[in-house]
Order: C-alpha cells, then sequence, then structure tokens
C-alpha cells in the first residue's frame, strides 16, 4: 500500500504541471492490485473497500514512492453510487396508505449510515415525510447490511388524504417530489456545475384506485438523454386493471457540467419539473 496526497475539491483541482505542496491537503491509500491502483481511505471505519469521500471525489491524488516516480491516480469509487425505491399506494376516495421501500448503493448509502451512525437518521427521514404528506410516518425499519455497509435498506409505512369531488379524483403518485423546484432557473451560467458524485435513481409507484373507479388520464411518456449521455431522465406510466404503475429514472454520469453543457441540463431539470407534477385522472363509474 502506498500513501496518496491530494486535495479537496474546495480548494480547487491539482495543477499536475506545476506542484506545491500547498496544493495537498488529504491523504489517502492506494494499493496494487493486478497491476492497477485502488484508492480507499482506511481513516473512516464507514469506507468500504475502494471508495472515497465526496469531499475529494473527482481529483487527482500523487502517489508518495520514490521507485514508481510520478503516478497519479483519479480519486474515485469503485462502487456505484444508486438509489432504488418503491412505493406501493392503496387510494381510497378519503386519503391512502402506503410502503415505501428504499435500497442505496456506494456513496448513497454512506449517507445514511452516517445518519444512523450520528443517531439522526429516523429524525431526517420522518422530517422529510412529514413535510411532503403533513404528519409523521406510522413507522421506519431500518434492514441494514452492516458486515459490508455495500447497501443500505430501509422501509417506511405512511398515510396521506387526498381531495375527491364531482366523482373525479386527481392523484400524483409522484408524491415525494423532489424536483418540483429546481435550482437551474437562470437562462445561461458563466460557471461549471458540480456534483459530488455520479449516481443512477430508479423510482417504481404502484397506485391502487379505489374500487368503483376506473382510470381517465395517465401522464404521457417523457424521455430525456444530453447528446453524451451524460444525464439522462425518464418517466413513463400506464395502468392495467385496477391499477397505475409509474417508472421514473434519473441519472447524471459525471461530476461536472461545462457552461457550455448548461442549455441541456437546465432542459432536462425543466422538463422534470413540470412532467413530475403531473396527476392521474380517476373518474367514479364504469369506462366508456
Amino acid at each position: 500500500a502506498y500513501p496518496v496526497l491530494t486535495s479537496t475539491l474546495g480548494d480547487g483541482e491539482i495543477d499536475k504541471h506545476n506542484i506545491t505542496s500547498s496544493q495537498f491537503d488529504y491523504t489517502v491509500t492506494a494499493v496494487n492490485i493486478d497491476s492497477s491502483f485502488v484508492v480507499l481511505d482506511p481513516s473512516d471505519t464507514l469506507f468500504n473497500y475502494a471508495m472515497v469521500p465526496t469531499e475529494i471525489y473527482g481529483n487527482h491524488g500523487l502517489i508518495v514512492r520514490d521507485e514508481l516516480g510520478e503516478v497519479w491516480v483519479e480519486m474515485k469509487s469503485k462502487n456505484t453510487n444508486t438509489e432504488t425505491e418503491s412505493i406501493d399506494i392503496q387510494l381510497t376516495e378519503e386519503g391512502f396508505t402506503g410502503h415505501f421501500t428504499s435500497t442505496t448503493t456506494g456513496l448513497m448509502a454512506l449517507s445514511h449510515q452516517r445518519e444512523v451512525q450520528e443517531e439522526t437518521f429516523e429524525e431526517t427521514i420522518s422530517s422529510f415525510f412529514e413535510s411532503y404528506l403533513g404528519n409523521k410516518p406510522d413507522s421506519i425499519v431500518i434492514n441494514q447490511n452492516s458486515e459490508t455497509h455495500k447497501s443500505f435498506k430501509y422501509d417506511v409505512y405512511f398515510k396521506g388524504e387526498v381531495t375527491a369531488g364531482n366523482d373525479v379524483m386527481y392523484f400524483n403518485p409522484m408524491i415525494f417530489n423532489r424536483f418540483e423546484d429546481h435550482p437551474f432557473k437562470e437562462e445561461e451560467r458563466l460557471y461549471p456545475i458540480d456534483y459530488n458524485f455520479p449516481f443512477k435513481q430508479n423510482m417504481i409507484i404502484s397506485v391502487a384506485i379505489p374500487e368503483g373507479y376506473h382510470v381517465e388520464e395517465t401522464p404521457e411518456p417523457i424521455l430525456f438523454r444530453s447528446p453524451d449521455r451524460n444525464s439522462e431522465f425518464l418517466r413513463v406510466a400506464q395502468s392495467s386493471g385496477n391499477k397505475v404503475m409509474m417508472n421514473v429514472k434519473f441519472s447524471i454520469n459525471k461530476i461536472q457540467f461545462q457552461p457550455t453543457e448548461y442549455p441541456a441540463l437546465k432542459q432536462m431539470y425543466d422538463q422534470m419539473e413540470e412532467s413530475l407534477g403531473q396527476s392521474i385522472v380517476l373518474k367514479k363509474g364504469a369506462e366508456e
């Protein structure tokens, strides 16, 4: 194993052509496995194999070893950063009950594991649900793979209210819409857009409609994919019998977007904001 000198991104990227000691403020470890260096941070017990913190993600590091000469490695995790959410909703005229399941991996799992370690996880999740539903969830159940820290899973059981009238019900399955007000409102941007790490999110929603209703309308499918495929958004919805199924996918595949890429990124967020605010329309009585 070799020490690696690097820098937190708050201090800017390292200039590999003009190396000075003042550029470095963080140390990790590189291990040579099958002629390839794997970077890890042994200073934190929550980090698993080949995981680096967000503060240095995407920067470069200099391996400190005389016989190797000048060798640089990129500060990237081998783990994928994913979040898969499943939401099952039972809808009635008076309200709804639901079961939410989240499974995260990589750095997305790490953030939850740290909240558990700091004993703030349940409070954070409870506040999140209350902000959308107006009431706290019925229960939160953690099912954590504590041995490997490769994934983090939890379940939430909740309930909420709906408004129905004139035999028509409007219901947005995206009851936890994190994109209802995105930050990219300006028409132009002069500086790069930075993400902490690349990630993929996948949400699958199932809505059981009330007895005596039928599905009158579902939102149109939408797909946005940037020309370089470094950002993508998908939303599809369809009905079958007494259920409406919706799938939402969102991915960011690099950590920095240049100002020239901003228009496409803004367009994607605009479409996400508009489309994820759309409701399904349910009508009482048999389908005509």
